[in-house]
């Protein structure tokens, strides 16, 4: 049976996420049929398919466990993400030779491709945001919270690779240098002991996300534990997300990073601005 795109995805929620939402959003509504797998499904061999989408994190297992759905699809496309700098072997790039095109999810992941292992990204689609209505009761919560102060927001997990250790630190940096900057944190429970890493007090710790889903949180888990006490694996494979932002302003020393985020916090420069919409262009990519 023919099919028009066979989506493969990793194991991740995230990218999951971004298959169903490319699917019911785009796909269907234009009549093009696909079928969602993840790297560790068998390969459907009743099917053949025009296109291969594959949602995976650039690291070499997910390279090799997408080699078995090639011989099904015509085209195929990588849709990549990343999760520090990746660990690369000689069949990876035999892999990569197999592909049409490389798609990044943001400009920083394809520098950090194109300059440590020389590989060409044809294109860059930002994870599309979603608009939802927003809760006027806690806008105006945290308006009262802020004041006339000028705030830094982070979002994320509770886990090791998201850097919150970094973040402490820069917090405590910033707070000498300036008390007019203020930090709201939203996490929560997780893998690290926020109380332990020391926040400054302009910081406020919002404790609303799930760290870990419960179906994920079997399997999960023990492979982090593993990683984390595994020092050689950890410091190639798992450099955490804010020692990423500082490496791109070319500054591991969180005490000048600081430094330069009060700069950028003062300046007239967007720090980031939510773009929707952009998974529409997965439907020009594959009508090439």
């Amino acid at each position: 049976m023919k099919i028009d795109v066979l989506v493969v995805t990793s194991r991740a929620y995230s990218h999951r996420k971004i298959a169903k939402r490319l699917i019911e959003k785009y796909f269907t509504p234009n009549n093009i049929s696909s079928i969602q797998l993840k790297i560790t499904d068998d390969v459907p061999i009743d099917f053949t398919f025009r296109h291969g989408l594959f949602i995976i994190t650039l690291d070499r297992f997910s390279l090799a466990s997408i080699v078995k759905f090639f011989p099904l699809v015509k085209y195929k496309y990588l849709y990549v993400t990343l999760e520090g700098i990746p660990i690369l072997d000689k069949y990876s790039y035999e892999v990569l030779k197999h592909v049409d095109v490389i798609i990044a999810n943001s400009e920083y992941t394809r520098d950090i491709i194109e300059t440590f292992f020389n590989i060409n990204v044809d294109k860059v689609v930002r994870h599309e945001a979603w608009t939802v209505k927003p809760n006027i009761k806690l806008l105006n919560d945290l308006y009262r919270w802020k004041g006339d102060k000028k705030m830094v927001l982070w979002v994320s997990t509770n886990q090791h690779r998201k850097g919150i250790d970094k973040l402490a630190e820069v917090t405590r940096h910033v707070a000498e240098l300036d008390d007019n900057i203020v930090f709201r944190v939203v996490t929560g429970l997780g893998e690290v002991n926020l109380k332990a890493l020391g926040f400054s007090g302009n910081t406020y710790l919002d404790i609303r996300i799930e760290s870990l889903s419960e179906e994920l949180t079997p399997r999960y888990r023990p492979f982090t534990e593993y990683v984390w006490n595994t020092v050689p694996v950890r410091k190639v494979y798992y450099v955490n997300y804010l020692n990423y932002m500082l490496m791109e302003y070319h500054d591991y020393s969180s005490r000048l990073f600081a430094k330069k985020l009060i700069d950028t916090v003062y300046s007239d420069e967007k720090c980031g601005e939510a773009v929707i919409n952009t998974y529409g262009e997965f439907l020009k990519i594959l009508e090439k």
